[in-house]
């Protein structure tokens, strides 16, 4: 893995994914979804703290959302704490696994999904050695240099 990397991810439900990322500085650039109706934001300063005490904020779109979406979220930006979770994370994971291993229910990170982020992650690494574009071959399970047959 280079020192600074940077992927474009495009997936077949026209979701795009941009990371970039680097180890030559300790500058982050702000973490955040967008979307249609709004953007989640999760590091707004784009500076990570040992504390672990930034919200993550809701901030809708407002030329584009609703009734409905006003009914559930409002219109204006909507911040979460989420300390308590962090501080919090390893025993609520733990807890969740052993529900759903009782329970027989998904989990809330299940193998499928980290499947997923996993096979993101090694094409475009592999884009990076091979120095071209390559496009998911689902059926072979593969990254190739043409856009498979469907």
């Amino acid at each position: 893995m280079p020192d600074t990397f940077h992927v474009l991810a495009e997936f077949p439900r026209k979701h795009s994914l941009l990371l970039s990322s680097t180890t030559a500085n300790s500058r982050h650039i702000p973490g955040l979804i967008r979307g249609w109706l709004g953007v989640i934001i999760m590091v707004d300063d784009g500076m990570f703290k040992d504390a672990h005490d930034d919200p993550i904020t809701l901030s809708p779109e407002g030329r584009a959302i609703d009734d409905a979406y006003r009914a559930k979220f409002g219109d204006k930006d909507a911040a979460t704490p989420v300390k308590d979770t962090l501080d919090k994370m390893d025993a609520l994971h733990m807890a969740n696994f052993l529900d759903c291993v009782r329970s027989r229910q998904k989990p809330t990170l299940d193998v499928e999904t980290s499947y997923h982020v996993q096979v993101t992650i090694s094409m475009s690494l592999q884009a990076y050695r091979v120095g071209r574009v390559l496009y998911r071959d689902a059926r072979n399970q593969e990254g190739v240099p043409a856009p498979p047959e469907a």
